[in-house]
């Protein structure tokens, strides 16, 4: 039970005590205390009267001594609780005019024996001594004796103990208390209730991998899949364009090296609800021998024509639009790795990506983007990673910090991911990197200037340390610095648009890892700017620029032939 609830029951305890304390309405009564509280009445208590204090009013008496507050002028107490008020007066047995007032206050009585509005006697008197009570504010301040010998035969009645009920304020107690464990139970029950309904519930991951499961069939025919020529060249793996039957594919072939990866990526493709449009079409993965004896890993993949986002963003310019429907679709997808999904008996983990950057995302003929290379993703539930579709805990397992150097999170260049809870670490590091992205993105929309110059391209940290960062490089600027990319000038902050895509990307890259936003509400937040872009356009009478697309290059044609994740693989530290 953590502490913000333990205050909810202690302020509880509080709020029912006072209001059993303060319940109903007051009224005011004369206050006299001539005799000691326990001395009128009754002989036992005789012995005690000299030793018993005889002033009206003590700073350290209790509350209860008295039945009310009794105010200033010590001749008033304020009654709570519909209390009634009373008077207990002496006369002299010769001169009956003779009068003296030994006790006035508050009074627990029965309304059959109190009188509304006047303090009149009907008791017969014991040793000179007369009581009345009644109702109304002050109403004990004039008192009568109205008892007729004549008409009466009840016998004396004076009151031991007029100002308290110890019955009544022991009820009191236990109601309060009573009240208190019951409020209690209430929120201890909906407090784990709620735990329990918002707990994740993740099948077992023997689903994902059955121990004894047989080896897994071929997706296609390797007779019918056909290598046409080479797209580009990296550490781990090349790609290739290839044809699989009538079919234009992307053939990815790792080097037996790096089984590792191969496994890897082949596995998570294989989950299911892995056929999402923020993603590389998944045909199939299998190994083939050369005519010189050393095998080929290959996973082949639908061909993405217009190649990766890198080479696009160097090569052209985008509307407001086009910027909008790139960094939506990339969110998507991130988006859609972060979910873990379940139906039945299908499930889908929460995948971390760990190495997107925009080498890796690649731009379909329509302009919206997929997210691709899986080599160093990994599935992870709570503080658990799923390896070989066994979980394990993350804390006693070893876990290498991949990436892209340039979009490495402070966390992995100081060496400080919380493996506890690696699910959330995992998913705020891809967060990171994602809001480099957007700003790469963003930094190449021409409505965003306002007619001013367009700069160059240029990758996330190039302006500040060049174009080949080393690590402690990178470290120094990001982590001890905690500098970000800088956002033109020319933005305008007072375009409600601009500033919520740039409060987007700030709060991707903050240097809290919990403070960043998930990719969901990343993905909501993008989907809201074409309306705020409207409505600027509306109220500021603004005119986006007309060209969408600039070619920079002064080309006629561009290459529509790559197809990988990147040109110059990512590495465990150096780009």
């Amino acid at each position: 039970m953590n502490l913000t609830f333990q205050r909810v029951i202690v302020f509880g305890l509080l709020a029912l005590l006072r209001f059993g304390a303060t319940e109903g309405d007051s009224n005011l009564c004369a206050h006299r205390n001539v005799l000691p509280l326990n001395d009128f009445g009754s002989s036992s208590s005789s012995s005690s009267s000299s030793s018993s204090s005889t002033s009206s009013k003590s700073p350290d008496e209790p509350f209860q001594k008295w039945g009310g507050e009794i105010l200033d002028d010590n001749l008033t107490i304020r009654c709570h609780r519909n209390i009634y008020c009373f008077t207990l007066w002496s006369t002299d047995p010769v001169n009956k005019s003779k009068v003296q007032v030994l006790k006035q206050g508050c009074w627990i009585g029965e309304p059959n024996v109190c009188i509304p509005g006047s303090c009149v006697s009907n008791m017969a008197p014991k040793n000179n001594s007369h009581f009345c009570c009644c109702s109304g504010d002050m109403c004990n301040e004039n008192f009568t004796d109205g008892y007729d010998p004549d008409a009466h035969t009840t016998t004396p009645f004076i009151p031991s103990h007029p100002l308290q009920d110890d019955s009544y304020k022991i009820k009191t107690v236990i109601i309060s208390l009573v009240s208190v464990i019951s409020v209690a139970l209430v929120i201890v029950v909906a407090y784990f209730g709620y735990r329990m309904c918002t707990r994740p519930k993740h099948p077992s991951t023997e689903s994902l991998h059955p121990p004894e499961s047989p080896p897994i069939q071929p997706e296609f025919d390797m007779n019918d899949l056909k290598l046409c020529n080479i797209v580009s060249k990296g550490r781990y793996a090349e790609v290739w364009k290839g044809k699989l039957e009538d079919q234009d594919v992307a053939v990815k072939i790792y080097s037996p090296h790096y089984r590792e990866y191969y496994n890897n990526e082949r596995t998570l493709y294989r989950l299911p609800y892995m056929e999402h449009e923020g993603l590389v079409r998944f045909f199939g993965a299998d190994e083939r021998i050369t005519q010189e004896g050393s095998a080929q890993l290959m996973i082949v993949m639908s061909l993405v024509p217009l190649g990766s986002l890198n080479g696009y963003l160097k090569n052209n310019t985008l509307d407001w639009t086009t910027m909008v429907k790139m960094a939506y679709s990339v969110a998507k997808a991130l988006s859609h790795l972060h979910t873990d999904i379940q139906k039945a008996d299908q499930f889908k983990p929460v995948l971390a990506h760990r190495d997107l950057n925009t080498r890796n995302i690649l731009v379909r003929p329509d302009l919206s983007c997929v997210v691709a290379d899986l080599g160093f993703a990994i599935a992870t539930m709570g503080s658990k990673l799923i390896k070989k579709g066994h979980a394990e805990v993350a804390e006693q397992t070893s876990l290498t910090d991949v990436g892209t150097l340039r979009y490495m999170a402070p966390e992995l260049l100081d060496g400080a991911v919380n493996l506890r809870d690696c699910e959330a670490s995992l998913k705020q590091i891809d967060i990171y990197a994602l809001g480099l992205v957007l700003w790469e993105i963003a930094t190449r929309c021409v409505d965003l200037y306002q007619g001013a110059p367009l700069p160059d391209y240029s990758p996330p940290f190039q302006t500040e340390i060049g174009s080949s960062p080393t690590f402690e490089e990178m470290q120094l600027m990001v982590v001890r610095a905690k500098k970000r990319p800088r956002f033109p000038e020319v933005w305008k902050e007072t375009n409600q648009a601009v500033r919520s895509l740039k409060e987007t990307i700030e709060e991707c890259w903050d240097a809290d890892a919990e403070a960043r936003l998930t990719a969901l509400c990343v993905e909501e937040r993008l989907s809201e700017l074409p309306n705020l872009w409207a409505h600027e356009i509306k109220h500021r009478g603004m005119t986006p620029t007309l060209n969408a697309m600039i070619n920079i290059t002064d080309t006629t044609t561009t290459s529509t032939t790559t197809t990988t994740t990147s040109d110059q693989p990512p590495t465990s530290a150096t780009q």
